[in-house]
C-alpha cells in the first residue's frame, strides 16, 4: 500500500541538488537526519508565502533543508547557514 507521502512524492520529478545532498551525506556515513522531500517543499513554499526576505539556518548537517530555505527566498532575499 503507497502511503500519502509516497503519493505526493510521485508527482514530482526527481530534485538533482538535493538527491546530490542525500547521496554525499550517504557516501561520508553520516546519520540522514534530513527533511523528508515533500516536508523540503512545504518549507520552500511557506517561506515564499511569508515572503520572507532572511533565513538562518544553524547546524546544517548537509544543507538539505538550508537549500529548500534559500529557494523560497526572493531574489532580494539573503541566507546564511552554519555547520559544524
Amino acid at each position: 500500500m503507497i502511503t500519502p507521502e509516497q503519493y505526493g512524492d510521485e508527482l514530482y520529478a526527481e530534485d538533482e541538488v538535493l538527491s546530490r545532498v542525500t547521496r554525499s551525506i550517504e557516501e561520508h556515513g553520516i546519520q540522514d537526519v534530513s527533511i523528508a522531500p515533500g516536508y523540503g517543499r512545504l518549507l520552500t513554499l511557506l517561506v515564499r508565502l511569508g515572503d520572507a526576505k532572511r533565513a538562518l539556518e544553524i547546524g546544517a548537517l548537509g544543507g538539505y533543508s538550508g537549500i529548500c530555505l534559500a529557494r523560497g527566498l526572493g531574489a532580494d532575499g539573503h541566507s546564511r547557514f552554519t555547520g559544524d
